[in-house]
């Protein structure tokens, strides 16, 4: 090609450092050329996009790195991956033309090792709102970065075995889920920006199944119509949900249902515009929600009777305090007042009690309860009436709500 011979195209391929090929386009023209300026392949653009980024593909060797120029590529054919490569995009924009096709790019390997690498930076991924993958990825070890998912009624990345992954820094909008990711240990999705704008397609922003250790942390994650921002499910284990913003989400915030992800920590997420419920528990045992914030209110949690052994540390799901009270030698049942819970369902409530002044040890055992008269309250009993005196009798009471 004339621009493998041109001094400043020369000088531009030496500033990329190492590299195995380069993709670029300009006017009528699409070519690929080695690192030395030697045509891979070349075609007419728009038309051979996806054919010359193929041959590219094809041609960088086990390790290598394909680079491609900032310009628009029309896909009309699946760009497929299959060996050790990394692709790193000028913030170029792959445009899918062929709304038939499963998936844009596809990587997939016949067994996952760690040897599996594959990392795609700077790629702008724009679907027909057509049910095709995006970006498709199973049995490797990938970093996804600095990428651009856009405009499609599928999952936008959907990724199985990658195990040890990273999904960071991206931006998906529009897509029916942004991320989905099964079958997995130790995968983090982090400081990613994933956006349904309202579209009533849009299911999830984060769908993950079958995960142990996974992270998601510092999201934002907002305008998902249909079901969540995220959603754990079919036996997850000892996942983290971590720092991320959930906003305008129809149903849950969180959402973890069928098997749920055992073992897993919510903690000091923000909540904003949830319609149901922030945080939504229908499987799993042993969950750990705590110090999460909202907008406006009490966060909204729901958990199911089944879900077992979850402990809540949340403002307004446990309270105590100190109460002291006079007695008169025979009055055994006081009122402590209000309990400051979220519900003031008494079946969802449990009131305990420690005595603390001699008195009121004397007159113990002593049970906690929810006022039946005001729910909002909760009182003392004695099994018998505390010694007259001035605030002679004093407790130590803890209230929770339970699941």
């Amino acid at each position: 090609m004339w621009f493998a011979e041109n001094k400043s195209w020369s000088q531009f391929r030496r500033s990329l450092g190492g590299f195995s090929a380069i993709v670029c386009k300009q006017g009528n023209d699409v070519w690929a050329e080695d690192q030395y300026g030697k045509t891979i392949a070349q075609g007419e653009a728009g038309v051979d996009d996806a054919s010359v980024i193929q041959s590219a593909v094809n041609f960088a060797p086990e390790g290598g790195q394909l680079f491609i120029k900032n310009e628009e590529y029309s896909i009309y054919e699946t760009i497929n991956i299959d060996k050790k490569l990394e692709i790193i995009g000028e913030q170029c924009s792959l445009l899918l033309k062929n709304e038939s096709l499963s998936d844009l790019i596809k990587a997939n390997f016949a067994d996952f090792s760690p040897k599996n690498k594959v990392l795609i930076s700077g790629l702008k991924l724009v679907g027909l709102k057509s049910d095709t993958v995006l970006l498709r990825i199973s049995k490797c070890n990938c970093v996804i970065k600095n990428c651009i998912f856009e405009d499609t009624t599928y999952p936008a990345l959907m990724a199985g075995s990658i195990h040890g992954s990273l999904i960071s820094n991206n931006v998906f909008y529009k897509c029916k889920i942004g991320v989905e990711v099964g079958a997995s240990n130790a995968v983090n999705i982090m400081n990613n920006w994933i956006d349904g704008a309202g579209e009533s397609y849009t299911e999830f922003g984060i769908k993950a199944y079958n995960l142990r250790d996974l992270r998601i942390e510092n999201n934002v994650i907002q305008s998902f119509r249909i079901y969540a921002g995220v959603g754990l499910t079919w036996n997850g284990y000892n996942c983290k949900i971590i720092h991320n913003w959930f906003e305008d989400n129809k149903q849950y915030g969180i959402w973890c249902f069928e098997e749920g992800a055992s073992h897993s920590r919510i903690i000091r997420n923000y909540f904003e515009g949830s319609d149901t419920y922030d945080i939504k528990i229908d499987g799993g045992e042993n969950y750990v929600i705590a110090h999460n914030y909202v907008c406006e209110g009490s966060l909204r949690i729901n958990i199911e009777s089944s879900v077992l052994n979850t402990v809540i540390d949340e403002f307004g799901y446990k309270n105590s305090g100190v109460a002291t009270f006079s007695g008169d030698g025979s009055t055994t049942d006081f009122e402590i007042g209000a309990h400051g819970l979220v519900t003031n369902d008494a079946s969802k409530i449990v009131v305990k009690i420690t005595p603390v002044s001699q008195d009121a040890i004397n007159a113990s055992p002593c049970v906690g309860y929810v006022d039946p008269a005001d729910n909002t309250k909760i009182r003392v009993k004695f099994s018998s009436a505390p010694a007259s005196g001035s605030e002679n009798v004093k407790i130590v009471w803890h209230a929770e709500v339970i699941s």
